[in-house]
């Protein structure tokens, strides 16, 4: 009875360690696909433009005021220094698409 006992865990941990090794490769596999479809440099370049436009352009304050307002303390901010020109590029872009 005990040798059925030891046979059948010994079975369950062998099959339970192939499948983690197959699930291992399959997810380094799916990993590498990724980062070759997606590199890491667009992907931050992709997050720092929607912070950019988070943290700059009020979707409900463009309905309100007007593209023309956002627009004109964009400027300001280009002048004062709290943006470069490449984010006010960024910003008046995604502005446009608004």
């Amino acid at each position: 009875m005990s040798n059925e006992v030891l046979n059948e865990a010994a079975l369950f941990f062998i099959a339970f360690a192939i499948l983690s090794i197959i699930s291992l490769v399959l997810s380094k596999k799916n990993a590498k696909k990724y980062e070759l479809e997606n590199p890491l440099k667009d992907r931050k370049a992709k997050a720092r433009k929607e912070r950019l436009i988070e943290r700059h352009i009020n979707n409900s304050l463009v309905d309100i005021k007007g593209k023309a307002y956002i627009l004109d303390g964009l400027s300001k901010s280009l002048k004062k220094g709290i943006i470069t020109e490449e984010e006010f590029q960024i910003l008046k872009s995604s502005l446009d698409d608004i």
